[in-house]
């Protein structure tokens, strides 16, 4: 993992949260539970990546990290999708 795809990992969080803001009210709360839970993903993957960086690979624990990270971030991008449509 490099430092680019890292990056565009947490633009793509960043994107969501956005997406979050613009859904109806009524429909938002549920959505920022799952946002703040993968938000903490992000923040022990960004860590992680420090120990990465440090020991010039990639470490086993951010790997499981990077793939809990990922499937949140599927995960809401979905709800975020049906909230839209039901919108």
């Amino acid at each position: 993992m490099d430092e680019m795809e890292h990056k565009s990992l947490k633009n793509r969080l960043d994107n969501l949260y956005f997406q979050i803001i613009d859904i109806h009210p009524n429909k938002r709360g549920d959505l920022m539970r799952i946002w703040k839970h993968t938000q903490k993903l992000w923040s022990d993957l960004d860590k992680e990546m420090v120990s990465c960086r440090r020991l010039g690979k990639v470490t086993p624990h951010y790997a499981s990290l990077e793939s809990a990270f990922t499937e949140s971030l599927a995960t809401l991008e979905q709800y975020i999708m049906w909230a839209k449509l039901l919108d």
